[in-house]
């Protein structure tokens, strides 16, 4: 009879144990999984960052570009008031000064518009980030939990 009991102590000692072998299992997999997902938010913002950086090159590419045929429109228009014989001033001055603000308009809304894009991806990277953190932050908490119940449940199997 006394060896039932000792092997019934055993068998509760094996299952207490157990049950903690499990909760240290569970914790290391609540955590790398956490990291895992915590990788791929931090990875979305990098490709939010590299797509602002494009955003604004594009821009002021495109600017560059506007400007080019905004130097070209002037002088064309300048060639033309010559052509006709007309000075360079009043009027023809004011009609070529109104193009030239025109053009530097065309061409800070350009920047504009890449700097609203490379925002709107920074502001994306941004909210990655913060994604990674609460992952980070949810999965140390999920493993501490289960860290917590593997131990208090193999206590109650052992003594309980």
């Amino acid at each position: 009879m006394a060896f039932l009991g000792a092997l019934g102590g055993i068998g509760a000692l094996i299952s207490g144990v157990g049950s903690v072998v499990s909760g240290v299992m569970g914790a290391a997999a609540a955590q790398d999984a956490a990291d895992a997902q915590a990788a791929a938010y931090e990875y979305n913002a990098a490709v939010a960052r590299n797509n602002a950086i494009a955003a604004r090159d594009a821009a002021n590419a495109e600017a560059e570009q506007v400007e080019r045929q905004n130097k070209l429109r002037l002088g064309k228009l300048q060639t033309d008031i010559i052509k006709q014989g007309v000075a360079l001033e009043g009027t023809p001055l004011l009609i070529l000064d109104e193009e030239y603000e025109q053009g530097q308009l065309e061409r800070s809304k350009e920047v504009y518009k890449g700097e609203v894009k490379a925002r709107n991806y920074e502001n994306d990277a941004n909210l990655n980030m913060l994604y990674a953190d609460s992952a980070r932050q949810a999965g140390a908490n999920k493993a501490g939990a289960s860290l917590l119940g593997g131990v208090f449940g193999g206590i109650g199997r052992m003594f309980g």
